[in-house]
């Protein structure tokens, strides 16, 4: 009699399959996000709450497929970009890099590696600094005094 049992192999493979077409096709949505943002929709809330959706679900599904790299970065993504209200240019390059990043990290084929994390968020933005980068402004403060003499 046959093995009626389906190969636990090729089911893995078709998993992990369809886990890079709908994570790709998560990650071209966020770059098209922040096409928008970077084209001055970051006030846009609809916008907003979608690329924080994708993201979550990013999150997600390196849950359901045993990818947790790829919760734990969009963990810290999520972190990051909580209370913030409107993506300026600041926070769209800062998300821009954890886009990025996610996408080399599925690309690798690492993203069941956790012993690996540090070195996947190595470089990318902090809450502080994109708080010190919106704080800081470009144009210097100048005070003249002149001597009416």
């Amino acid at each position: 009699m046959a093995n009626d049992f389906p190969d636990m192999e090729e089911i893995l493979a078709q998993m992990r399959d369809k886990f890079l077409e709908t994570s790709q096709e998560k990650i071209d949505r966020l770059n098209e996000i922040l096409r928008s943002f970077a084209n001055g929709d970051g006030n846009n809330a609809d916008l907003q709450e979608e690329f924080r959706r994708e993201v979550h679900s990013l999150k997600g599904m390196g849950g359901t497929f045993q990818m947790p790299l790829i919760t734990s970065l969009c963990h810290h993504f999520e972190a990051f970009l909580e209370g913030e209200e409107s993506f300026d240019d600041n926070l769209t390059n800062a998300s821009q890099a954890y886009v990025d990043r996610l996408s080399d990290l599925i690309e690798s084929g690492e993203a069941d590696n956790e012993s690996s994390l540090e070195t996947w968020l190595d470089g990318l933005p902090e809450k502080g600094e994109i708080i010190l980068a919106e704080t800081g402004s470009s144009k210097p403060s100048v005070l003249i005094i002149s001597n009416s003499d």
